[in-house]
This record gives C-alpha cells, structure tokens and sequence, in this order.
C-alpha cells in the first residue's frame, strides 16, 4: 500500500478546494493508500484554516475529526530539516 505524507499547504488544499489533493483524502478514507500526519501537521493546518480562510472552530474540529479517523498520527522524536 502506497503510504502518503502530505504538507499543510497540500491538507488545506484538500479541504478548502478539494482537486486533486481533496482526491487524495478520498483515497485515504476509502482504504486505498496509507496517509500519515503529525500534530505539528494537524495544529498547522487548525491554525491556517482559522486565520487564513476564517473557518469557524466548529469546522475546524470536524476538520481535525476527519483526518484523526483517516490518518496515521505519528509521533516523531527526531526533528529533520529537509528543503
């Protein structure tokens, strides 16, 4: 199974505009590929949403509901600089 990492700029995309990165949500959610996150990933993209787009906490939270039911929340323990 393809596992996937997407940035927040890729998450929010997903969400606000759907596309090709909302596609790839829909394939995480139905089983096809594995995607993982990070609460850094998660926060950043609460953050985004809120300020950016002024979502509302209330959508902001089923946001964050969905990608906690349809990814992997890792828990790295080393901090990596890639550019």
């Amino acid at each position: 199974m393809l596992r996937v990492v997407l940035d927040t700029n890729t998450i929010v995309s997903a969400l606000v505009f759907k596309g090709n990165p909302g596609e790839i949500l829909t394939l995480a959610n139905q089983g096809h590929l594995a995607l993982f996150t990070s609460p850094f990933i998660i926060n950043e993209t609460q953050r985004v949403l809120a300020r950016k787009f002024r979502w509302p906490p209330s959508r902001i939270g089923e946001a964050t509901q969905l990608l906690n039911e349809i990814a992997v929340v890792v828990h790295p323990t080393v901090k990596v600089a890639v550019i």
